[in-house]
């Protein structure tokens, strides 16, 4: 990984291969900048008004100077509708990712930020650009930098200590994302669970499919059924040191593959599958992040790990089966099974007796069509948890936008044969559906429901995200148990 360092030197006074400048909504340089510009008599100026520099997202003007110390400088911007700790952040992975392509080893960052936050912002923009997954290249591509270094006139090496740390949760759960179907199983993905737990103290428990069907886990072990690998429901806890300001339980839909089971989808809807898991990464990833935080927040993670495959054990429209927590499902569509497996997660997460409970997962193609790839969805029963949740989005510069679950709607999920049904077939309010469905389960009065499946994998590069596996989620639930431990 990068390595990233802050430092309170002059812009300037630190030998770089290049520094970025940032330039604010209306076109302006920070003082840095300014200073820059004079040092170069001025040739940033021109060279902006030459190439027509304007404040964009992912404007980045690359320019040689005649300096040995600052033989490049970068002038980076963002989305000008922005707060400025987006664009900072924006501005940030924008200018690490030209100084990239242009296999630069090192980058000083000299935004001039006022605050902690700011910096944190800087940071995380940076380190997000620095992530690539070249496992299976044969010629890697080998342009990583060596080193950030983030200018700030005050101390800021816990900022900067914070973003590397949820960075590194977040690349985390990009590797297991970008990771190919046939090497992430649901048993490999447990593995990988029991080797972070081992590195950080965490207490982990993996159920296997006996015991699951001891607990009377039907809902979740039907699921995998058309599948030779057995699914797995990984357990893992952190627990601070004296006692825990707050005690939060983190869901997460661990589908390794879904190919729609009997309900099959067509080749492009399969294409991506393999990312169906995000949300199990993401509870893994969270647990993580908070151990190495050291947070005074317990936090519990489940992942429910299977794979959703066709073959003759599968399941079939119109099975029922008795999840966990007693109630009935009518399985009308095998392709809506990543509900099955929360249902069961969500009643055994409230055994543990949390003060929050939370699910994340890339649960409909709904939310895609209706909040695209930058905004996941979020649901529940508490306005006040998920104002906490749209909060830490908004610092984190991870949108969640509010959807309701309105209780005329639940009529869509009534089922003749049992006692609801895992899919109407009607399209409208599709995320709403598997919401209200979800909430079947819940009887504990602070949960919510995040469906992060469009912005959990980008088809292009844009924002603070590279191609492919974003970790959209991490960053924003490690913000949200960070402000539960200041509230304390």
């Amino acid at each position: 990984m990068t390595e990233l360092k802050t430092s309170k030197q002059k812009i300037g006074t630190i030998s770089a291969d290049a520094y970025a400048l940032f330039v604010s909504a209306n076109g302006e340089l920070t003082s840095s900048g300014k200073a820059m510009d004079r040092a170069l008599q001025g040739s940033l100026s021109r060279a902006r008004e030459q190439e027509s520099f304007r404040a964009k997202a992912g404007n980045v003007l690359f320019y040689y100077t005649n300096s040995s110390e600052t033989p490049r400088v970068l002038l980076a911007s963002a989305s000008p509708g922005e707060t400025r700790v987006t664009q900072l952040r924006e501005a940030a992975f924008a200018a690490a990712r030209s100084a990239q392509k242009h296999r630069l080893q090192n980058l000083v960052i000299a935004f001039d930020p006022r605050n902690e936050e700011e910096v944190e912002a800087i940071a995380e923009g940076a380190l997000s650009a620095t992530y690539s997954y070249e496992r299976f290249k044969s010629e890697k591509l080998n342009r990583i930098l060596n080193s950030i270094t983030v200018l700030s006139a005050k101390k800021a090496e816990r900022a900067a200590e914070r973003a590397r740390i949820s960075s590194e949760a977040a690349a985390i759960v990009r590797d297991l994302v970008n990771e190919p179907p046939n090497l992430l199983s649901s048993e490999k993905l447990a593995e990988t669970a029991k080797r972070i737990a081992r590195e950080d103290g965490l207490k982990i428990r993996i159920f296997e499919k006996s015991e699951l069907e001891r607990m009377g886990a039907n809902a979740f072990l039907s699921v995998g059924k058309g599948s030779e690998i057995p699914g797995r429901m990984v357990y893992l806890n952190y627990r601070p040191k004296g006692k825990p300001s707050a005690h939060v339980a983190i869901v997460g839909k661990g589908i390794t593959f879904d190919s729609g089971g009997l309900s099959l989808k067509n080749e492009q809807q399969m294409l991506h599958m393999k990312s169906d898991m995000a949300g199990a990464a993401t509870s893994l990833g969270c647990v993580h992040g908070a151990a190495r935080l050291r947070l005074p927040v317990e936090v519990s993670a489940l992942m429910m790990l299977t794979e959703n495959m066709p073959d003759g054990a599968a399941n079939r429209p119109g099975d029922v089966v008795r999840a966990m927590q007693g109630k009935t499902i009518e399985i009308t569509n095998t392709d809506a099974e990543g509900r099955l497996a929360l249902a069961d997660g969500l009643a055994y997460a409230e055994t543990l007796k949390p003060d929050y409970l939370i699910d994340v997962a890339t649960l409909t193609g709904a939310q895609i069509i209706g909040l695209g790839r930058l905004v996941g969805a979020v649901m529940g029963n508490n306005e006040k948890l998920i104002r906490k949740i749209v909060q830490a989005g908004e610092k984190s510069g991870e949108t969640m936008w509010p959807l309701p679950l309105p209780e005329k709607y639940r009529d869509l999920i009534k089922s003749d044969a049992a006692d609801v049904k895992n899919s109407s077939g009607i399209p409208e309010a599709g995320s709403i559906q598997a919401g209200l469905f979800l909430s079947e389960f819940v009887s504990h009065p602070a949960w919510v429901h995040l469906d992060i499946a469009g912005p959990s994998w980008q088809e292009r590069e844009w924002s603070i995200y590279t191609k492919n596996a974003s970790g959209f989620g991490t960053r924003l639930l490690l913000t949200f148990l960070s402000n539960l431990s200041k509230e304390s």
